[in-house]
This record gives C-alpha cells, sequence and structure tokens, in this order.
C-alpha cells in the first residue's frame, strides 16, 4: 500500500479512514478518557473502534484480572487523588425475582462506596462481552440504572455520583438512599418511584 499520498489510513483494517473514530489506546473504562492525548488516536475507522470494543476490550474489561487490579488500585489511591470519577467495577448478573419489568440486572459497584444495579432487557452474547452492552441494542432499551448510596462521607458520594452519571449517561438514572438538600443535581437523575423503592 501506498502510504505517501496524503490521505489517512486506518491502523487496523489499512482501509482510508473516511470516517475516523476517537480510539482510547487504553480503554475508558479502565481510566483512559482520563489519560492526556498521548494515549488517544484518530487514525482508527469507526468499524474497527467498534469491533475491538466489542470483541477485545469488553471481554478483558469485565474479566477477572481487570476488574481485581482495578479494584485494588482505586481502593489504595482513591484518597490519595483528585480525580473527577473512577471507573466502575463489574460484578456480574445477578438472579432477583423483581427486576422491574426488566429481564435481567447486573451489578456493579463503586470504589467511592456505592452500589449499581442496571435493570435492561438485551442479553445476548454481545452485551455481555462488551462494556456498558452492545451499543447497537442499548440505543434502542439502555433500561435503568438506580444508584445506591453506601457511604456518609460527602466527598466520597460526590466521587460515587459523578462515576455513576459518567458510566451511565444514556440509561434512565435513578438516586436511592440519598437525601439532598435542594433536590437532585441537574443531570445525575432522579427519584425512585414507588415500584422502585420496594
Amino acid at each position: 500500500m501506498d502510504y505517501s499520498e496524503n490521505i489517512d489510513y486506518c491502523i487496523y483494517c489499512t482501509q482510508k479512514n473516511t470516517n475516523p473514530s476517537l480510539e482510547h489506546i487504553i480503554p475508558r473504562a479502565l481510566g483512559g478518557s482520563l489519560l492526556d492525548n498521548k494515549f488517544k488516536t484518530r487514525d482508527v475507522c469507526s468499524k474497527c473502534n467498534n469491533l475491538l470494543g466489542l470483541y477485545a476490550d469488553g471481554l478483558y474489561i469485565k474479566s477477572f484480572f481487570s476488574q481485581s487490579s482495578k479494584w485494588m488500585g482505586n481502593s489504595q489511591n482513591i484518597s490519595k487523588s483528585n480525580l473527577a470519577f473512577y471507573p466502575l467495577v463489574y460484578f456480574g448478573y445477578l438472579q432477583i425475582e423483581n427486576r422491574l419489568g426488566f429481564k435481567n440486572c447486573e451489578l456493579w459497584i463503586s470504589p467511592c462506596k456505592g452500589r449499581i444495579l442496571h435493570f435492561h432487557n438485551n442479553k445476548d452474547n454481545e452485551f455481555q462481552s462488551y462494556f456498558g452492552g452492545n451499543p447497537k441494542s442499548k440505543k434502542k432499551n439502555p433500561g435503568v440504572a438506580i444508584f445506591i448510596n453506601t457511604t456518609h462521607d460527602q466527598r466520597m458520594l460526590s466521587l460515587g455520583l459523578k462515576s455513576f452519571y459518567q458510566h451511565f449517561k444514556k440509561v434512565d438514572r435513578v438516586v436511592s438512599h440519598i437525601n439532598f438538600l435542594n433536590g437532585i443535581p441537574d443531570k445525575l437523575g432522579r427519584y425512585p418511584n414507588k415500584k422502585e423503592s420496594n
């Protein structure tokens, strides 16, 4: 292939990169969005970027090795860091009776001492392997994510809520076990309804 022309090519498939996509060399779920631009590139087409996220990054991100090292690193350094939010830790699917009208429930743990239940109907191989679910089916029905607070420490609570928002931006977000003096901060979510409270 002649790279002498002034045309960008995808570094993976080597085709003309007519639809460039922002590729986090370190996946966002492992903190890649917190790194500077040396760890990001646009020399990847959107098709390759999506396929890598679907079949490579996601499987590693949800693996025991990724989760355990991320959990240990976060829990040891969270009090010393000035990060705006932290990656969540995936714990898998829960077998629970009351699913709020959804088929599935995933458990996520925040290193900032919060628990997140993500209710959805999108359980297929692609959804399980991709971090946060298959983007195609997620758009159709992203489900409901409930943040359950487990701390009285205001700094940890604030970090936990920011992390919750960052990871579940496109999902109906619910915040539980917190009483905000001036209501829930903008964009964060809503209080649980009667069904969700039970």
